[in-house]
């Protein structure tokens, strides 16, 4: 049994080695690129194409804003309101602060108020481009040193109609009482 254990180990040790294995020689594929023509269709000579009419696109409308209505002055002033001003002809402490409140200024449209000492050009002027309502308190230290009568005057300045919807009165501002 010896023996054919060791004919067995030398037969394996020969395919270990490579003997009595033929060698092969591989080549790789070659790829074959087959260009097919087809044949190339044509008019006939004599056929001339037709001209033929082209739609014109149609005219699609675009949306156009709306326009608001332009108010009238009587509507603008209509809806406008003075809330809160001072009393016409009433008198006030030299220190004290006035208030002026106001509802539907329409948008585009400045309120103006001056406030001047009376037959004279002192004082002073607000302009206010907020629209809507609105409150302003006016300290009476802001306006020149002198006492006595003082005109107030309020107004919207529309764009197209000019000064509108005018309210003034008058006020008297008492001199300085010193303790």
């Amino acid at each position: 049994m010896r023996p054919r254990i060791i004919v067995s180990g030398v037969v394996f040790a020969l395919l270990l080695m490579g003997v009595g294995c033929t060698a092969r020689i591989t080549t790789p594929p070659i790829a074959t690129l087959l260009i097919v023509t087809a044949p190339r269709v044509t008019l006939p000579p004599a056929w001339t194409p037709v001209p033929t009419e082209t739609a014109l696109p149609t005219r699609t409308p675009l949306p156009t804003e709306t326009a608001l209505p332009t108010l009238t002055t009587n509507e603008i002033c209509g809806s406008f309101g003075l809330t809160t001003r001072p009393a016409t002809g009433a008198e006030y402490d030299y220190d004290a602060t006035l208030t002026f409140a106001w509802t539907n200024v329409p948008t585009g449209v400045r309120l103006t108020l001056a406030i001047n000492l009376h037959d004279a050009k002192q004082g002073l002027r607000l302009d206010v481009d907020a629209p809507g309502d609105n409150i302003v308190p006016i300290p009476l230290l802001r306006l020149p040193e002198d006492t006595g009568r003082y005109d107030w005057k309020l107004g919207l300045q529309h764009p197209l109609y000019g000064e509108i919807c005018k309210v003034e009165g008058y006020f008297t501002r008492r001199p300085l009482k010193i303790l």
